[in-house]
């Protein structure tokens, strides 16, 4: 019997290209059971030049199927949205804003971190949940 494996990472980085500042978070999540079926996703949060730029990529396989949803929005509008079935495109459509909660898959619920607040500021101040970041966008 293979054993189950969780992995997770939050990587956090700040660019100044030509005065322009790019303000990243990157969120990655990988599990696997131990009937072979696995769940990935990967979400990215920009904050460059006063936009707002969310993608993310969510996986399910397992040894007879794979499932990808691939998703972006620019300033918290719609979400336009790719499905594909084993590697072909299923459906294309957008999506009300609200539909996805990224801090529910990534199951963060009590991160404590100053340096997710500088996504969207040069304040340094404690925060406790992915939507709190999202919240101040606006």
């Amino acid at each position: 019997m293979k054993g189950a494996t969780n992995v997770t990472s939050l990587t956090y980085t700040i660019k100044n290209v030509d005065n322009i500042v790019t303000k990243e978070m990157e969120f990655k999540g990988y599990q696997k059971n131990n009937s072979d079926e696995e769940n990935m996703l990967l979400y990215k949060h920009v904050l460059r030049d006063g936009d707002l730029f969310e993608s993310f990529n969510k996986m399910y396989k397992n040894p007879h199927e794979l499932n990808e949803l691939i998703g972006n929005s620019k300033n918290r509008t719609k979400w336009n949205v790719h499905e594909y079935k084993n590697s072909i495109l299923s459906r294309k459509y957008r999506s009300k804003y609200d539909t996805f909660d990224f801090k529910n898959m990534m199951q963060i619920n009590d991160l404590d971190c100053n340096f997710i607040d500088h996504i969207n500021s040069n304040k340094t101040k404690p925060c406790k949940l992915i939507e709190d970041v999202k919240d101040k966008t606006d």
